[in-house]
């Protein structure tokens, strides 16, 4: 459920980058030829939904963890209700915190949009400041950081399955039953793949989201966005790249 609703994200944020971008295609410097409602449109999908795939990400970590480190819990208490409970609150999470700001941009501190089309952090500081380190810093860092010790469980617990592994395989040969080895090594592996896909995300993360996120703090607090209008393309590029790369991964973790 939660790599489901990331693709739809992803599919939404390419889309709606993709054919804003094309379509705008031909200003030069800072200029915006589509209007304010593209604007709009720009700046939502920039905040709002990327910042809904940044949690969806996020849930994959946890959800990890929680199979790893409360592996009981998982089995009886994870369900497909749960999983889409937890993927619509993250949607509602991030609109709540991103909404006001977003709304009071558009309405009332709207750079005009013959000067460009970015939401004018100066003039709202606090939310900024506040929507930039929780819906996008801090699980962009969290998940990188709580990667080598889901790693380590991993390899633990597959370091135990390997050696119970190794006494039921000799068990069912001395039975005469390979095949219910063969049929426990195979979920076993299916159950190991999770992981890898994990594995995937979290160096899309670093490879794709990391630079934008200096890239953020720099233009938003230190130096000002209007100064880094090359480095704007890299970010929106790097953002597109972590939406199609997750695509990518999924399919070649099944």
């Amino acid at each position: 459920m939660y790599i489901m609703t990331l693709a739809a994200s992803n599919i939404v944020y390419v889309t709606m980058s993709g054919t804003i971008g094309i379509s705008n295609l031909g200003s030069s410097g800072q200029s915006w030829k589509l209007g304010v409602e593209a604007c709009t449109a720009q700046n939502y999908n920039y905040y709002a939904i990327s910042g809904v795939a940044v949690h969806l990400h996020l849930l994959v970590s946890l959800s990890r963890a929680w199979a790893l480190f409360r592996p009981i819990s998982y089995r009886n208490h994870h369900t497909i209700r749960v999983a889409i409970a937890f993927c619509v609150g993250a949607v509602l999470y991030v609109h709540i915190l991103v909404l006001p700001g977003f709304i009071l941009d558009a309405v009332y501190y709207r750079v005009p949009v013959e000067n460009g089309c970015w939401i004018d952090a100066s003039r709202q500081t606090v939310w900024m400041t506040f929507v930039t380190v929780v819906v996008y810093d801090l699980p962009k860092l969290f998940i990188p950081v709580c990667y080598p010790v889901l790693l380590w469980k991993t390899l633990q617990r597959r370091k135990i399955a390997a050696s119970l592994r190794g006494t039921r395989l000799d068990a069912a040969q001395q039975l005469s039953v390979p095949s219910k080895a063969r049929e426990r090594a195979d979920k076993e592996n299916a159950a190991f793949r999770p992981f890898v896909l994990l594995t995937l995300f979290t160096v899309g993360v670093v490879v794709c989201w990391m630079p934008p996120m200096v890239a953020y703090i720099l233009g938003n607090f230190i130096i000002s966005w209007r100064e880094m209008v090359q480095f704007e393309d890299v970010v929106s590029v790097l953002y597109s790249l972590q939406a199609i790369l997750d695509l990518i991964f999924f399919c070649l973790s099944t």
